[in-house]
């Protein structure tokens, strides 16, 4: 290797310095120290004492790369590529937001606690439509909200 392709870090470039992967279960990222850059690859020392290297093509393309195979497989993010996920999440809990507030008073009507399974969403929404189908003279509207909350409530259990 070339002394021009290998570059130096120096602590003042934060924005190089760091990967980061995600800790679902402690819900937290974790930054894992990059120990050397060249043209082609991305040297990072993990937490845990692991070296992995990443193709820096790939890193600077998709703001992330994979360690592992099968289901031992980690993203180590870059800078941009953890702002980026942050966004998207941000986005995606917005969403899940605006779907609830437009149900409105309808997540209740189903009687589902705060945590719930598939299996109860569907033997609550049978029980509730029994009384309020339109073919046994039951309200229409209440129907279709009752069809709205049972959609809304599989969604969130996904």
């Amino acid at each position: 290797m070339r002394d021009d392709d290998l570059y130096d870090l120096d602590s003042s470039c934060a924005e190089l310095c760091h990967m980061y992967t995600y800790n679902y279960l402690a819900r937290k990222w974790s930054p894992h120290r990059i120990t050397k850059i060249t043209k082609r690859r991305i040297f990072v020392l993990t937490e845990g004492g692991w070296k992995c290297s990443f193709d820096r093509a790939k890193v600077e393309a998709n703001g992330y790369a994979r360690s592992g195979k099968g289901t031992s497989t980690r993203r180590f993010y870059s800078e941009a590529g953890k702002a980026a996920e942050q966004a998207k999440w941000a986005h995606t809990r917005a969403e899940i937001q605006r779907m609830s507030i437009e149900l409105g008073d309808d997540s209740d009507l189903l009687g589902l606690g705060a945590e719930f399974t598939r299996d109860d969403v569907m033997r609550a929404f049978r029980e509730k439509v029994h009384e309020h189908h339109p073919d046994k003279g039951g309200d229409p509207e209440m129907f279709r909200r009752l069809v709205k909350a049972r959609d809304m409530a599989l969604a969130s259990s996904r």
